[in-house]
């Protein structure tokens, strides 16, 4: 299977696919309530930017089925319960970042994107720990 003949990115697709597979699993457990499609989404995109025209095709049939309009949103502290706290606490302190921004995809990237992702509300004094706008970590 030679670059030639253009099929080295469909085989490298097949050879990281349980890879790929892995990831996107991890994130979805990690971050509890993001889709696999979405974190799929995710994972390709910080594996290798240069998928965003493969990961708009994944968008627009996710748009179809009833996405949101592209973006971050935050999820409210308050209204979880005490275990899903303590769990992203816990996660925080090991990690010291949510799992998207430890992922490294930033809002901007997200947008482009055109997904929609719901990240994590924290209390202040964990909101430098979520997805990042250049220097801005507020939510909203």
């Amino acid at each position: 299977m030679s670059r030639r003949s253009g099929t080295a990115q469909p085989t490298a697709r097949f050879l990281l696919a349980p890879v790929q597979h892995w990831r996107t699993r991890r994130l979805v457990a990690a971050h509890g309530s993001i889709s696999y499609a979405v974190a799929w989404c995710l994972v390709e995109l910080a594996r290798s930017p240069s998928e965003l025209p493969y990961v708009h095709d994944v968008a627009a049939r996710l748009k179809a089925l009833g996405m949101p309009p592209p973006g971050v949103s935050f999820d409210s502290w308050d209204s979880l319960p005490f275990a899903e706290q303590h769990r992203r606490l816990a996660w925080l302190k090991r990690h010291g970042a949510t799992p998207l921004a430890a992922l490294g995809v930033t809002r901007g990237a997200i947008e482009r994107a055109r997904l929609h992702v719901v990240e994590w509300g924290l209390p202040a004094r964990h909101r430098g720990a979520t997805v990042t706008v250049g220097g801005d970590t507020s939510p909203g």
